[in-house]
């Protein structure tokens, strides 16, 4: 059985759309944001020098608006969560979240767009010097 060129390219464009929506829309949920605070996390584990300690999830990532800030480019929200380890010890996340975003008009109406978030945490109880950074990027910024 034949696989002809218009269902290849058919697949390859679904994915291609599948991939976008992934990435320019679920990264940017609160699911999304937890996963780059792990990855953070995880980055300052290993920039700490505690080579048997392993992260087994994060949770309570609260996040406060700043009203003060609704119309800046780039806006810094202090944050914080709660990591738990595979040794069953836990400790308290700070995360300073830097949002870019872009001003567009909507009906009438000038709007914000957030296109890339850098999270940058400490682990005070590992080290308060060593800091991990993740980021997620959205593909289209409209």
């Amino acid at each position: 059985m034949a696989v002809s060129k218009r269902n290849i390219l058919s697949w390859m464009v679904l994915v291609l759309v599948f991939y976008i929506f992934y990435n320019d829309f679920l990264l940017f949920t609160i699911e999304g944001k937890t996963n780059a605070v792990e990855k953070a996390v995880q980055d300052a584990i290993s920039k700490s020098g505690y080579k048997d300690l392993e992260l087994s999830s994060i949770s309570e990532y609260h996040c406060p608006r700043d009203p003060g800030q609704d119309y800046k480019e780039v806006r810094t929200l202090h944050c914080s969560a709660s990591a738990v380890f595979t040794d069953g010890t836990s400790a308290d996340v700070s995360i300073e979240q830097k949002e870019f975003r872009n001003t567009y008009i909507r009906s009438g109406r000038k709007e914000m767009n957030t296109y890339k978030i850098i999270f940058s945490v400490t682990v005070r109880e590992l080290d308060p010097n060593v800091r991990g950074v993740s980021s997620i990027s959205k593909i289209i910024k409209l």
